[in-house]
Order: C-alpha cells, then structure tokens, then sequence
C-alpha cells in the first residue's frame, strides 16, 4: 500500500479493489454507470489509500451533489454587498456549501458568461444580488435561485423591508423639527425592493404635509464623480432653502457620509441646521466624521434566510422536482441613530 499522503494513482486504486483502471476511471468521470456497491467499494479504497480529497471528490462526482453555489453580485462599490457575500460566505460554518463569486458591474454580457461559466461547475444553486438579467431568465435556467434585493416576481428573495425602513427614517426626521425632507437615491427598475423607501419617503411626508423633495440619479460606481453628484444635489437644496431646517434620507451609507463630510467642510452644524440618516448601517456610518443615523439592514439574517431558502431548493431539485413554491422573506430593518439626527 502506498504510504500516507504519496501520490496515489489510479492503477493502486485498482490494485486495491480489484477492479480494472477502466472502471476507476469509469467512477470518476461517470459514476452512474457503476453499481452503487461498487461505488461503495472504490470510496473506501480512497479513504484507506489517503487519496488527498479522492474520498470527497468522489462522492460529490458519485451522487452528482457538487455541494458549489454560485454568487453573482453587481459589485463592491457600496459596501452592503461585500457585507452580505461576507456572511454568506459564513454559513459555510453550519453547512457544507462552498462558493463562487462573479461580479457583473452591470454588464448583461459578462453575468451570462459567469453564468455559463457557474454552470460548468456544475452548481448546485444561485444567489443572485445583481440587478441585470431579470428574473424570469433566471427562472428559465431550470436552477435553484434566490435573489437578494432585486427585482424577484419569478424567483424565490429575500428583502429588507425598506418601506418601513423609508417611514422609520422620515418619521425621525420629522421628530426632530425638520421642515423640508430630501430623499436622494439611484433609479431603479420599477419593481426593485429599494423603490419600496422612495414610497415610504413620499408617504411618510404627504401624511404629515411636509415639503419633500426627490433627487434620483444614475450614480457611476466612481468615488470622485459620485461625490460631484452628492454635492450638487446639496448646492441646489441650500440654494432653494436656505432659511429652513433640512432632514436628509439618502439611500446608502456611502452617500451619507459624501453628505456629512461636505456639509462639515462648509462649517454647516449637524443636527442643528441639517439632520441626515443612511441605509444599510454598514461600518461607513460609524467611521463619518459625524457618525450617521442609519436604517441598519439585518444583513446576517438575510444571508441566512437565503440559504436557507436556497437549500430547500436544492433538496427539491435532488428529489427530481424541477421547482418549489415561490416564497419572497422580508427582514424588518430598525433604526439606529447616531450624532448626524437628534438624540431620541
């Protein structure tokens, strides 16, 4: 027998069992062919040889279970996502999956080659944060799919509840004696869950007959040109109300914190003159010169929402079902207020 950790070949698996190289080889390129006895026998022939991996390889390749998932994400640029991968990627602690992660940057192109790319790995599943194919395409891969705040009529998601999140913040505004409310966010496809806090916005201040103002915007996954952007939305709203008390709700932590450090550099008092709160409670809206209120997504519980959606997929799919009923999870956000709005 070769010793412990030398290189094992095929010809000493066959020694061992047997069985020619012909069906060794048989086990690992098409394992269906091979009687599960014998599949038994070659997998305890990898154990005993020390066949670095055989045994787990083998046993994905025998029961066709590659235990990969697949991560598509738009990109780094707001910190949420790389957040989120990151406690993904932690659940790995309670089960056995293992990932790949494709950024898209928005390009329809280079997600359907990470898809296709995915595929050959064999996959067993897809988690799906990018916003560019819509979800009946990924519906049509015939693939266990969930998606993460994105547009999701025919998939199974998981979302934050930002339209309670949007009123949380508004309604905060409000408390604190602000009389004109801006809300600043990118576009999004009409169905994206992130149009649920422009609704929420614009509820909250016609209920209560303040004066609101929208700015949305395409914003370049640029730093310097996202800063530009975030200073002419607040050079035009102390230009249209300069005697008034501003209370700002944008849609991320990164914009927040443009926002604060700009109107800190103007010598501008915060809460006293402007009040600002953020979306996501990443680490950014603690590191802001003034650390900022911000509408904290539980992001380690949509990651394990997802999996565990993913996975009752997965389980279906293994039982030769082609699909499960759609179930759509929302995770209620809550406020976390900090030195950039008035002290509860």
């Amino acid at each position: 027998m070769p010793p412990k950790n030398s290189h094992v070949t095929f010809q000493d698996i066959a020694d061992y069992t047997h069985f020619s190289k012909t069906t060794i080889s048989r086990y690992f390129n098409a394992p269906q062919t091979l009687t599960p006895a014998s599949r038994q026998r070659i997998e305890e022939a990898l154990e005993a040889l020390h066949y670095r991996g055989g045994s787990k390889v083998g046993r994905m390749l025998a029961n066709g279970q590659t235990e990969l998932i697949g991560i598509l994400t738009p990109q780094f640029f707001f910190p949420f996502y790389s957040h989120l991968i990151n406690d993904i990627l932690d659940t790995f602690r309670d089960n056995h999956y293992k990932f790949i992660v494709f950024t898209c940057n928005g390009d329809e192109a280079v997600e359907q080659r990470a898809i296709a790319e995915l595929t050959a790995y064999r996959v067993e599943g897809l988690l799906v944060l990018s916003h560019t194919l819509p979800s009946r395409k990924l519906a049509d891969l015939k693939l266990p799919v969930v998606t993460i705040e994105r547009e999701n009529e025919y998939t199974c998601s998981v979302d934050s509840n930002n339209y309670s999140g949007a009123v949380s913040a508004a309604e905060k505004l409000l408390a604190d004696g602000c009389e004109v409310l801006v809300h600043i966010n990118s576009t999004e496809h009409p169905q994206a869950p992130g149009m649920k806090r422009i609704q929420g916005f614009q509820d909250t201040c016609r209920q209560h007959g303040v004066l609101a103002r929208l700015f949305l915007h395409e914003y370049p996954q640029d730093f310097a040109l996202t800063r530009a952007r975030v200073e002419e939305v607040l050079a035009q709203v102390e230009a249209e109300f300069p005697d008034k008390k501003v209370g700002f709700f944008v849609s991320n932590d990164t914009f927040a914190q443009l926002l604060v450090n700009r109107l800190v550099r103007e010598g501008r008092q915060i809460p006293a003159e402007f009040e600002v709160i953020g979306f996501d409670d990443s680490p950014v809206a603690q590191q802001t010169v003034v650390p900022v209120t911000a509408v904290r997504q539980n992001i380690r519980m949509m990651a394990s929402t997802a999996m565990h959606l993913l996975e009752r997929q997965i389980a279906a799919y293994r039982c030769g079902k082609d699909a499960t009923p759609l179930q759509h999870a929302v995770i209620e956000p809550a406020l976390i207020i900090r030195e950039s709005t008035l002290p509860s």
